[in-house]
């Protein structure tokens, strides 16, 4: 894959001791790398337990693309919410 080629030739070419080069920082294929190699598989920490201090508060954010609301049920759990059908989950 091309993006895949230029990502690598990017992080070869940089030199010990400076920043990334600067296609790493604003290209549009190596943050779409990112959000599918970083953000896409892995937890993320969006908040803290003290910031959704009873039932009914929530927070809403995007990570990346992808809009995220975590909310405190009326049993006090947190949980999260994506946009996403319930039936495709397996």
């Amino acid at each position: 894959m091309q993006t895949l080629r230029s990502i690598e030739e990017m992080l070869r070419a940089r030199l010990p001791g400076h920043s990334l080069p600067q296609g790493l920082y604003n290209h549009p294929a190596a943050y779409e790398f990112d959000l599918q190699a970083i953000f896409a598989r892995h937890w993320m920490l969006v908040g803290f337990e003290v910031e959704l201090p009873k039932p009914g508060t929530y927070m809403a954010l995007n990570i990346g693309p992808w809009p995220v609301v975590v909310d405190v049920s009326a049993v006090g759990a947190p949980g999260r919410e994506q946009d996403v059908c319930q039936r495709s989950e397996r």
